[in-house]
């Protein structure tokens, strides 16, 4: 098969720019960056149902919506777009609403039983500075992952073979 707008897309954009946000130590914590990295990665789905499901297959809406039910990390990843695209997200039961809730972080290092670690200064010890977003309940989840996770579920849906119907990947 020949490669498509999909493909394309991928290639030149999603790839380019996740590396640059996953692969450079200084980039691990931009906002910028973890923002940018949903955005193409959210938009892969427009070209995957535009090249390859549209006929028959209802809405893109409808899409994204199937994703989300299935990947976790697709879900966060749409939503942080659409908070970044959108001033508030009003509609739906969304968990992120606006942009406040995608944050610079330096987790606190912990053992299993909760006890925050400190160095022999009592300071306390902090993993690598990374972007989280902040859900409702208060927990912070790194987007790196969820990125992560978006991009090799949507690359193993472009890679069924034709005769699998894309939307049960």
């Amino acid at each position: 098969m020949s490669p498509d707008e999909a493909d394309r897309f991928l290639d030149d954009v999603v790839h380019p720019t996740v590396d640059e946000f996953l692969h450079d130590d200084r980039n691990i914590s931009d906002l910028r960056r973890a923002k940018l990295a949903c955005i193409v990665v959210a938009s892969l789905v427009d070209y995957i149902f535009e090249e390859r499901l549209r006929e028959g297959c209802g809405k893109v809406e409808d899409l994204r919506r199937k994703l989300a039910e299935r990947c976790i990390g697709y879900k966060r990843v749409w939503n942080i777009c659409d908070a970044t695209k959108h001033m508030r997200l009003k509609r739906g039961s969304r968990e992120i609403k606006n942009i406040s809730q995608i944050q610079s972080s330096a987790p606190l290092l912990a053992t299993e039983a909760g006890v925050v670690l400190a160095a022999e200064d009592g300071t306390s010890l902090t993993a690598e500075p990374c972007v989280v977003v902040v859900l409702p309940n208060g927990d912070e989840e790194r987007v790196d992952h969820h990125v992560k996770k978006a991009l090799e579920y949507l690359i193993a849906m472009m890679g069924a073979r034709p005769e699998e119907p894309l939307m049960d990947v």
